[in-house]
C-alpha cells in the first residue's frame, strides 16, 4: 500500500553540488552510474557550493570564530544500517504540490542531518556543470601572418588560424545523478576595424613556411587596403583596433543516459593591428 505524507511548510531545499573540474576533456561513465563518472582524470578539483541564500551549517569552536563544519556528501539512505535509522521510517513523500521528495541524509562534524529533497535530475547536474565551463574558457586569440607584433601590409593577406585549443569539460554531480558537459572551440572570426568581419566558418589556417611560399591566397583572412593612419582608423596609435571571436561549441551526457547541448558560447579578444604601406617607385 503507497503510503503519502504531506509536507508542509518545506522550502528553501538545498541543492548540494559536487563539482568535478578537469580542463580537458573527461569521459562519462556508463549510465545509470550514480557515484559519479568512473574515469576521472588525475589533477581533478572536487568543491561543494550549496543554492544562494543558503549555506554550510556554521559551528563554533571554543568560543572562538564561527566556522563551516566537515560535512560528507547527501546520500539516499535505501539499504542496510542507514535505512533502518531514517526518523519515521519514511523516505518518499509526496509535498502540497504532488511532487515526490525523498529522504537525503549525511554526516556533518560527526553528527547525523536529514533532509527532504526533490530528485535532482542530470539535467539540474548539466546546468550547474554549464556554468562552471562558461567560467573557464580560455581566452585564445588566433595566429595571424604576419603576426600582430609585426603588422600587415596594405593589398597583402593576413592569415588567421587557431590551432585547436584543449576541450573544457566539467562534471558535475546532484544526488543521485551526474553530468558532463564539454565544450569544443570550432569557429573564428575577426572584425580587424576597418568596418569588416571576417567568418572563417572554421578554425582558418595558421600559417608557417611550410604550408605556403607566400602570404597570397589564405583559406581566411584579411587584406587591408589602407594603412592605419589616424583618418582610417579614428585612432591616434596607428592602429586598427578590433577584436578575435572564438565560437565554441557545447553538448552534454548524464549518468542516466540523457544528453543535450547548449547555446554556442562566444569568447572575445581584442586585437591592436598596425598596417604599413609600401611605396613603389617605378622606372619611368
Amino acid at each position: 500500500m503507497r503510503c503519502k505524507a504531506l509536507a508542509v511548510g518545506i522550502s528553501g531545499l538545498l541543492v548540494a553540488i559536487s563539482l568535478s573540474v578537469s580542463a580537458h576533456s573527461a569521459t562519462a561513465g556508463g549510465g545509470g552510474n550514480s557515484s559519479g563518472p568512473a574515469n576521472a582524470e588525475p589533477g581533478t578539483v572536487s568543491a561543494t557550493a550549496d543554492a544562494p541564500g543558503e549555506g554550510p551549517e556554521p559551528h563554533n569552536a571554543g568560543g572562538g570564530a564561527t566556522e563551516a563544519p566537515v560535512c560528507d556528501g547527501w546520500v539516499r539512505p535505501d539499504s542496510g544500517s542507514l535505512a533502518l535509522s531514517v526518523p519515521g521510517g519514511i523516505t518518499v513523500m509526496q509535498d502540497a504540490n504532488g511532487d515526490l521528495l525523498f529522504m537525503y541524509t549525511r554526516l556533518c562534524d560527526g553528527i547525523r542531518k536529514w533532509e527532504w529533497r526533490k530528485q535532482a535530475t542530470s539535467q539540474d547536474a548539466a546546468n550547474s556543470a554549464h556554468d562552471e565551463v562558461t567560467r573557464r574558457l580560455p581566452h585564445t586569440a588566433p595566429q595571424l601572418a604576419p603576426p600582430l607584433a609585426t603588422g600587415g601590409i596594405v593589398n597583402v593577406n593576413t592569415w588567421i588560424g587557431l590551432e585547436q585549443p584543449a576541450p573544457v569539460s566539467v562534471t558535475a554531480t546532484v544526488p543521485g545523478v551526474w553530468a558532463t558537459v564539454s565544450a569544443t572551440a570550432y569557429e573564428v572570426s575577426w572584425t580587424p576595424g576597418d568596418g569588416s568581419t571576417v567568418d572563417c566558418g572554421n578554425l582558418g589556417v595558421v600559417w608557417h613556411p611550410g604550408r605556403s611560399k607566400t602570404l597570397h591566397d589564405a583559406p581566411c583572412g584579411w587584406t587591408p587596403k589602407y594603412p592605419s593612419l589616424p583618418k582610417f582608423t579614428n585612432t591616434d596609435d596607428l592602429a586598427y583596433h578590433g577584436h578575435f571571436d572564438v565560437t565554441w561549441r557545447i553538448i552534454w551526457t548524464g549518468s542516466d543516459g540523457r544528453s543535450g547541448t547548449y547555446d554556442d558560447i562566444v569568447v572575445t579578444s581584442p586585437t591592436v593591428y598596425k598596417v604599413s604601406e609600401i611605396q613603389t617607385i617605378g622606372d619611368g
